[in-house]
């Protein structure tokens, strides 16, 4: 267990900075992840591939407590946004994501995981992984769009 947690420590607390935004939460967050782990080897509980479970089970408890805050709603469109308020703008509209939409959007463009991977670690099909992140693109365009020319 200690080597599966140095492994896959940093990820996992990546993994769920990146829908808390709270690194107090996120390491809250991966430590429960890994007593999960532990209650499940004690039980006897096979486990396949502890690295998808793992993420998966630390993408739950992320997801279980963004349901317990409120998300914060994008600001009227006023003119072209500074490049700081860009990334601001940004994650409001992630966070504003359907929740199956914004982990897939942020495993992809924030980790960098292959579809495949993503897949594994949520335990559905490819071609689902790739149906989310298509929502989650436009949800996202379409957001953005007042707030940026380009994008219209």
């Amino acid at each position: 267990v200690d080597a599966l947690y140095r492994a896959h420590e940093r990820l996992l607390t990546s993994v769920a900075w990146r829908i808390l935004r709270s690194a107090e939460d996120s390491r809250e967050v991966c430590q429960e992840a890994f007593a999960r782990l532990l209650a499940c080897l004690r039980d006897g509980t096979a486990i396949r591939n502890p690295q998808a479970w793992l993420c998966r089970t630390a993408i739950n408890l992320s997801i279980q407590r963004t349901r317990k805050k409120s998300l914060p709603l994008l600001p009227e469109p006023a003119s072209t946004p500074a490049p700081a308020d860009r990334r601001e703008l940004l994650d409001r509209a992630i966070q504003a994501l359907p929740e199956r939409q914004r982990v897939v959007f942020l495993l992809r463009h924030e980790e960098g995981m292959p579809l495949v991977e993503i897949a594994a670690m949520l335990d559905v099909a490819p071609s689902t992984v790739g149906v989310h992140l298509t929502r989650a693109l436009r949800a996202l365009r379409a957001a953005l769009a007042p707030h940026f020319e380009e994008l219209t």
